[in-house]
């Protein structure tokens, strides 16, 4: 199409902006009249004009009116460069660069998404340059659909150019401009030279305003007054000597350097220039002098005189430092040579002095990669301190602890030093106690910690080479009893004997550790499961014969467990802990044998992990709760006491006592948790007695490890006292075992009958030796255990035992009571023979509201 546009249009328009420009208007108000004037020309035009950032050759602050905020942020800082762009390229190429199309475009390629987002299709760009030729800016015109410019849109656009030009090359010079007056206005402010006359004895007939400004005087101060009044009296002579060997010389112009004393009383260094001035007759009248405030120079120069003498000390003290230290010093170039050393590099190397400087430092190093590794480090500016070998000139290696620095230089040149002491006893002494604290003293043999270090390496191995390997974690079962029998000593030769025995078995890469105790463990690689079992079987059966030891004869046997890797793929401390699982599951199924680390041994380990920790929190959860078994006399049916029985209920579910009780035992938590019984029993049974549904006593199981506890006895009349529960209701059941040793089980039984509580023996007649017992011990009842009921079923020779056990009962004044009643048939058997009985045939355990009624609906001793 054709465009055409009043010549009388066009000369408004730039009348418009040479006006703005000549009335000084700002140069972003003079580019936003340019973009308007040139949108008001072309239709569905919209005008961007960016100024060009030489020093970080980018085009930036576009003008663009019509052009949104979010475009505009997007290409501001757009790089001068080619394929960049409509802009870029042309501010690069300085020329004019027209984009019909910028989504077909490769110019456009990476802003082609930005230009359409914001509905844009052509670019016309145009360099607007100065008069020399540099890019000042970029005039650009956007299209929102595919366009290219008819030649009188070219020409129209090159006038707005070049006009826009004339703007920004004046607004250039207007900046330049103001800059020099303002360093101009700066400079004549901040001058420090003043100018003054002197006559012949230094009267001061003239003085220069700025005297006041450097040395605080008025020119009406100074005049008349004599100017070696206010010099430094150490100055005064030097000042005046100057002054007359000018004369004498005849010289045009003298110079001198004094201090002069302030208004405000400090002295200022003034250095001055001075010219005689003569009369007619050409006779010197007066001197004029220039002179200017030195005092910062002066000073600098003091402290620069004192930094050269500091510089001097300090490397004074570094040669005696360097030449005098107890270390061996190396001073070493960039390219790893020998620059300077010292005495004792000498001495530590075995070379002289002449030897060293001709060598580089890596000659003397054992592990050189490593040296020369960190030499490089050094050289770009960190410090390392590490060891390494050195070789003496000898052949002997010494080992170095080197701590390296760098020295960097202005000129970026840089040296190291290298401060090395020789470690070599010191290795030495370390790797000494390093073998005493990795290895067992009495043996030998690597200790816990080694031993640990050791499986860690070979599992490392193994996952590198998809090898395997086994450990194995003995016992031997009977040693403490030998250790105890006949003495320490013994038990210490036995162990360094059963070492040997060991060592026999096991191959000669095979590690044998000693745990501690009479524990040792064994690491053997590279083996499978066949070779681990001949492994177990060759040292059960170097051990079947007797030791023969010190005169002595003894038999032991091991217990032996196993666990292998990668099968359980753990670390090392876990593979240990699985040995060690496997070696107790050895000894519970009869010693002398060996067990291999099972799936099931984990998951029983879980359980136990689990039940130990949920134990530890039951108590504050609230989780137990106590059932009730009623005890009856057989002949008339009547409750003749109840059992307390203890039940646990977690959050993953109930738990059987004969799993959780142990358990508790074995930890010591069955403190805590009997006493917790106990207290609820007396609490329940008071409760009981005094609403008149129970009068017999309430029966509580008591372990071997809560008896045994020295605080047992006061704890439980502290229970009575504070439930208000009486003794004589009160039952604890005690196992055969507590009372092995009847002496000391004899002082707190009776204690507790004489405060009123009964003592019934559970189990009776199963355990231990029941006869010696209950000659020593009030009893007030023996409970027979299920299991003996069922014997006595079946064999008559189990059925006269029971009468001898009941009538040796009633002989002592003591109840029998028979658990476990089941059957109608049991019950017959039982109900002549004057006994209690117990069990599921009467009722099972109930829980505390059940047993309530039950009791209600029962008719109860009186």
């Amino acid at each position: 199409m054709t465009f055409n546009i009043p010549d009388t249009r066009l000369l408004k328009s730039q009348n418009i902006i040479l006006e703005m420009v000549a009335t000084g208007e700002s140069l972003t108000s003079i580019l936003e009249r340019v973009t308007v004037e040139i949108e008001s020309i072309f239709q569905d035009t919209y005008c961007s004009i960016m100024i060009c950032n030489e020093a970080e050759n980018t085009l930036v602050n576009p003008v663009a009116p019509s052009l949104t905020n979010s475009y505009k942020r997007a290409v501001t800082g757009i790089k001068v460069a080619p394929h960049s762009g409509s802009c870029g390229t042309a501010a690069y190429r300085k020329e004019r660069v027209i984009v019909k199309d910028i989504t077909k475009d490769p110019l456009w390629k990476e802003f082609q998404s930005l230009g359409v987002s914001h509905g844009l299709r052509s670019c016309w760009s145009e360099p607007i340059l100065s008069s020399e030729g540099n890019v000042l800016g970029i005039f650009a015109l956007y299209h929102s659909y595919p366009k290219e410019p008819a030649p009188e849109e070219l020409q129209i656009i090159g006038t707005f150019t070049y006009i826009t030009a004339m703007a920004l090359e004046h607004k250039k010079k207007d900046e330049k401009l103001s800059e020099s007056e303002r360093h101009y206005r700066l400079l004549a402010d901040n001058v420090s030279d003043f100018i003054g006359i002197v006559d012949l004895n230094g009267n001061y007939v003239y003085v220069s305003p700025s005297h006041d400004k450097f040395l605080g005087y008025s020119a009406k101060e100074l005049l008349g007054k004599n100017c070696f009044e206010f010099m430094h009296p150490e100055d005064i002579d030097y000042v005046v000597e100057a002054f007359e060997e000018s004369l004498k010389t005849n010289q045009q112009e003298h110079q001198a350097v004094f201090r002069f004393k302030h208004k405000k009383g400090h002295w200022v260094y003034l250095d001055t220039k001075g010219n005689p001035i003569g009369d007619d007759n050409q006779d010197i009248t007066h001197y004029a002098y220039i002179t200017r405030d030195v005092t910062k120079q002066k000073m600098a120069e003091q402290q620069l005189e004192e930094v050269i003498e500091d510089l001097k000390e300090t490397q004074e003290k570094f040669n005696s430092l360097f030449n005098n230290s107890l270390d061996a010093i190396f001073e070493i170039d960039e390219d790893g040579n020998y620059v300077r050393v010292n005495n004792v590099a000498e001495t530590l190397t075995g070379y002289s002095k002449q030897e060293l400087l001709t060598m580089h430092f890596n000659n003397l190093m054992l592990f050189k990669e490593e040296a020369e590794d960190i030499f490089q480090k050094v050289k770009k500016g960190q410090s390392f301190r590490f060891e390494n070998w050195l070789i003496h000139k000898d052949g002997h290696h010494v080992f170095i602890d080197v701590n390296v620095v760098p020295v960097a230089y202005k000129d970026n040149s840089c040296t190291v030093l290298a401060f090395v002491q020789d470690i070599t006893e010191k290795k030495q002494a370390v790797e000494e106690i390093r073998e005493l604290a990795y290895k067992d003293a009495l043996t030998g043999l690597p200790n816990r910690s080694l031993f640990k270090l050791k499986l860690e390496e070979a599992i490392n191995r193994a996952d590198e080479n998809e090898g395997s390997l086994g450990i194995l974690f003995i016992d031997f079962d009977n040693f403490k009893s030998i250790n105890d029998t006949l003495g320490h000593d013994f038990g210490d030769e036995l162990l360094k004997k059963l070492v040997k025995i060991i060592k026999l078995c096991i191959g000669s890469e095979d590690i044998l550790s000693r745990q501690g105790g009479d524990e040792f463990l064994i690491l053997a690689e590279q083996a499978g499961i066949s070779e681990m079992r001949a492994l177990c079987r060759s040292i059960i059966n170097e051990l079947t014969m007797p030791v023969e030891l010190l005169g002595n004869e003894v038999f032991i046997t091991p217990s032996i467990g196993v666990c292998m890797y990668p099968e359980y793929k753990v670390d090392a401390v876990n593979l240990i802990k699985n040995a060690d699982l496997a070696m107790y599951h050895a000894k519970d199924t009869g010693k002398n044998n060996y067990q291999f680390y099972t799936e099931h041994l984990h998951d029983k380990v879980t359980r136990r992990n689990q039940l130990v920790s949920s134990l530890r929190k039951a108590l504050h959860r609230k989780e137990f709760s106590l059932h009730y078994q009623p005890q009856f006399e057989l002949e008339t049916s009547k409750v003749t006491g109840l059992e307390a029985l203890l039940r646990w209920k977690p959050e993953f579910g109930p738990v059987s006592p004969a799993e959780f009780i142990p358990i508790s035992e074995e930890t010591g938590m069955i403190v805590d948790i009997g006493e917790w019984v106990l207290y609820e029993a007396c609490k329940q049974g008071k409760a009981w007695h005094d609403a008149g549904i129970l009068n017999a006593p309430v029966s509580v199981n008591v372990s071997a490890r809560q008896f045994m506890d020295p605080a047992f006895t006061e704890m439980v009349t502290r229970i009575l006292k504070e439930t208000g529960f009486q003794p004589h209701c009160l039952e604890l059941e005690i196992t055969e075992r507590i009372l092995i040793d009847v002496n000391e089980a004899a002082d707190s039984v009776n204690k507790l009958r004489e405060s009123g509580v009964r003592i019934a023996v559970d189990d009776f007649g199963i355990g231990y030796s029941s006869l010696n017992m209950i000659k020593s011990i009030d009893i007030d009842s023996l409970k027979i255990d299920q299991s003996f009921l069922r014997d006595v079923m079946k064999n008559s020779k189990s059925a006269g035992l029971l009468d001898a056990i009941i009538k040796m009962g009633a002989e002592i004044g003591s109840d029998v009571i028979v658990e476990g009643i089941e059957t109608e048939d049991q019950v017959n058997f039982l109900k002549q023979k004057g006994v209690i009985g117990q069990g599921y045939f009467y009722s099972k355990p109930l829980p505390e509201e059940e047993i309530e009624n039950f009791l209600k609906k029962t008719t109860v001793e009186k």
